[in-house]
């Protein structure tokens, strides 16, 4: 991270190169996430998303918590699934 402060009013601030070393460290194999997007698409095209998901990121760090939602997606660890707890 490129700034950071941890006080009530704590500032993150994340930068191109703070992305484009994350990618460049993606799994390709693997599977997609809620997104649909395979990890080797991150790690190919490094380059052009690092800037524009830099901005998407601290854009949604300085936004409120309340405008935020996550969607959690159950991956089996069975190839066949009997019960919600497999």
């Amino acid at each position: 991270m490129h700034e950071s402060t941890c006080c009530s009013g704590c500032v993150i601030t994340l930068s191109v190169a703070d992305l484009s070393k994350t990618f460049k460290q993606v799994n390709i194999h693997k599977p997609a996430g809620p997104d649909g997007l395979p990890g080797c698409v991150f790690k190919a095209c490094t380059d052009q998303l690092a800037s524009v998901f830099t901005d998407i990121f601290n854009l949604s760090l300085t936004e409120s918590t309340c405008f935020k939602q996550t969607t959690i997606v159950p991956v089996p660890k069975e190839a066949k699934v009997t019960c919600l707890n497999d």
